[in-house]
């Protein structure tokens, strides 16, 4: 008889869609033939890394840490969820598994982070990105006393953001950087600047409206509106300015009595003046007004 030469398998697959691994080298396995899909035929096991689409397709399943192949999220790797590279793990739009979206760790800094899938090893893992988009614009930073308040600006990379030293603008005072209880004057100790100071009670010195709590301001002192303020003149005293020249007024009610005229800073009485040899003084404000005077 003429010998037979031996043939070959073509197939690993006893029927179209069929595969059997046990017919293929335990470095191969059965998958699909590429020029003929309804065929099965033996093909080189797959590296870490490498796409598949069962744990059979791997290289690794001739290891002992992985004894029946791992193929995960379309490639092989040792364990878990496999990647080629990290924008294989999921799911990068929208953050979520390995990915997670910018949060804000602390509002006051304005400072956060994000978390970005890793691919090491071929392996899906995780790892915190620097990113301050989650401090955004609506979160305060600071209360900045009596300025207005700060806040962060959603921006990927914030710094932490100062409060203002001045309330100038352009060299002029501007109460709208001040808080609502506040206004812009000058620093104490430093004229050349002007700064937020809380705003006035009653009885406080004062040189316009917006210095005042009660938004009122009278002969350089606050005060409510329509009541005299402390250091106004009401019609009931005389002016005594004689020769002799004093600043002292005498009360109808008790002419032996001398009340101590204070300081006015050059806002002018609607009730008038009266002028002597020894100089001049306002004597009213509001007629009828309660008596205010330092003894």
């Amino acid at each position: 008889k003429n010998p037979i030469d031996p043939v070959c398998p073509g197939s690993c697959g006893t029927s179209p869609g069929d595969e059997h691994d046990e017919l293929c080298l335990d470095i191969a396995h059965c998958d699909p033939d590429p020029t003929n899909p309804p065929n099965a035929i033996c093909v080189g096991n797959m590296p870490n890394g490498f796409p598949c689409d069962e744990g059979s397709d791997c290289e690794n399943r001739n290891t002992t840490n992985s004894p029946l192949g791992h193929c995960q999220n379309g490639f092989c790797c040792v364990a878990g969820d496999c990647c080629s590279v990290n924008t294989d793990c999921l799911t990068r739009t929208p953050p979520s598994g390995w990915w997670a979206p910018p949060v804000c760790d602390d509002q006051t800094t304005c400072q956060g982070h994000r978390m970005d899938a890793t691919c090491v090893n071929w392996m899906c893992g995780t790892e915190s990105k620097d990113d301050d988009r989650g401090c955004t614009a609506a979160m305060l930073s600071d209360e900045c006393g009596y300025y207005l308040p700060i806040f962060c600006n959603g921006a990927a990379d914030q710094v932490d953001p100062p409060c203002p030293t001045t309330c100038l603008d352009g060299g002029q005072e501007d109460n709208t950087k001040c808080d609502e209880n506040a206004h812009c004057d000058p620093e104490p100790g430093y004229p050349t600047n002007s700064v937020c100071l809380p705003d006035l009670p009653n009885d406080q010195g004062c040189d316009e409206a917006t210095d005042c709590i009660s938004d009122y301001c009278q002969i350089h002192f606050c005060c409510s509106v329509g009541q005299c303020c402390k250091g106004c003149k009401v019609t009931t005293y005389v002016p005594n300015l004689g020769g002799g020249g004093t600043d002292d007024l005498t009360d109808n009610a008790d002419p032996d009595a001398r009340l101590r005229v204070q300081s006015t800073f050059g806002q002018p009485s609607p009730s008038g003046k009266s002028t002597g040899a020894g100089g001049s003084v306002d004597f009213g404000f509001y007629p009828g007004a309660a008596r205010q005077y330092d003894h």
